[in-house]
């Protein structure tokens, strides 16, 4: 009985071996951009947090008065 080889399609493996390539930058884009996000987020965050401590210590001032 004969041993059956594997046969390779270059082609397939070629193709398959570009589209993992792409999808590996594509998720490495994704990922810096949802860093810029949440950095951008916790900056806005912080902002906020600035501001709404400035107008609570603004109200108090107001209620002394």
């Amino acid at each position: 009985m004969l041993a059956k080889k594997p046969v390779e399609d270059t082609g397939k493996t070629s193709r398959s071996t570009t589209e993992v390539e792409n999808l590996t930058a594509l998720l490495d884009s994704e990922r810096k951009r949802a860093d810029e996000y949440e950095k951008k987020y916790a900056e806005a965050l912080e902002s906020n947090n600035i501001m709404r401590r400035k107008l609570e210590e603004s109200e108090t001032r107001v209620l002394l008065l």
